[in-house]
């Protein structure tokens, strides 16, 4: 009996020991695994981040591509048109006289629906402009070119079949021009002084013929795009902004927005101080400076800008 009491005396004790062994390891395992828990999300919550930022990165939007420019359109334009930086004539851009006299250009015409209410609009506002007649559009609307004969308006040469006369000899380059001035002559009894090249290339050897033949290049400072399918909006955006004093702005009489974007301009080209004339008018007063640009004849032109090269 008092072996077996003392047996399980033993055992209690032991058991007791056990416990309180047990019971004192158990906070230091539990704060372990707490630890590696706490390490685990640790990490997890930092890789979050960088993860949501990469799915960010990678789902952010891209800007809308513009559309192509016609130097992407025409093979060595934007060469042969930088070539106009050499001495001699060069085309002219803009014409500040620091009267606020501005110069609206339509190229393309004549078109049988655009053109005439072109006219009428310009006509009912009394609103000079400039257009540059294609042969090949011409040929077809001689009626429609008649109505250019209104004292308002100028009529300028934008070659017969709307070809880069930078890859045309130089007798290539005056049939564009002579045959579209017999047109223009017969169509509106005037003779036109000023001509504008298709896609604004030239270099010099097109200049200087071009002048041989009596007329002054004509590019722009302020294109429209309206070619590229652009708003009524924004091509009125795009003309109201960017006018300054002796602008030349450059549009097309064929296209839907020409009218309705035409009208808001001249509105709010008139709020702002601004008086039309056509490119000879403009050419016939002395120039003045713009900030950095010194004052220079007619004859002498003016510097192209390198964004000419990708434009009608």
């Amino acid at each position: 009996m008092l072996t077996f009491c003392f047996r399980t005396r033993c055992a209690r004790t032991l058991l007791a020991t056990m416990a309180a062994v047990l019971l004192a390891l158990l906070p230091s395992a539990v704060v372990a695994q707490t630890q590696r828990s706490d390490n685990r999300v640790a990490r997890t919550t930092a890789v979050q981040p960088v993860r949501a930022a990469k799915s960010k990165a990678a789902t952010k939007p891209k800007p809308p591509k513009e559309p192509a420019g016609y130097s992407e359109i025409v093979p060595g334009l934007e060469r042969a048109t930088a070539a106009a930086e050499t001495q001699g004539p060069k085309p002219i851009t803009a014409w500040p006289t620091g009267r606020k006299l501005i110069a609206l250009t339509y190229d393309d015409g004549p078109n049988p629906t655009v053109t005439p209410e072109l006219v009428a609009l310009l006509k009912r506002k009394q609103v000079k402009a400039t257009f540059y007649l294609l042969g090949e559009s011409l040929a077809g609307q001689m009626r429609t070119a008649a109505l250019l004969q209104d004292p308002l308006f100028e009529v300028g040469n934008h070659t017969y079949s709307h070809k880069q006369l930078t890859k045309l000899d130089d007798a290539s380059v005056e049939r564009e021009l002579t045959r579209t001035e017999a047109l223009i002559t017969s169509a509106t009894g005037r003779r036109a002084r000023t001509m504008r090249p298709p896609y604004g290339a030239n270099n010099q050897r097109v200049v200087e013929v071009c002048e041989r033949l009596g007329y002054k290049v004509i590019l722009w400072d302020v294109d429209t795009n309206d070619w590229r399918k652009r708003t009524v909006d924004q091509i009125v955006q795009t003309i109201v902004s960017g006018t300054e004093d002796g602008s030349i702005i450059l549009m097309h009489d064929r296209l839907p927005t020409t009218v309705p974007a035409t009208e808001r301009a001249i509105d709010a080209l008139r709020a702002r101080g601004f008086e039309f004339v056509t490119v000879s008018e403009l050419l016939s007063l002395p120039r003045a400076s713009r900030a950095g640009t010194a004052a220079r004849p007619a004859g002498a032109g003016a510097k192209a800008p390198s964004s000419a090269a990708t434009n009608l």
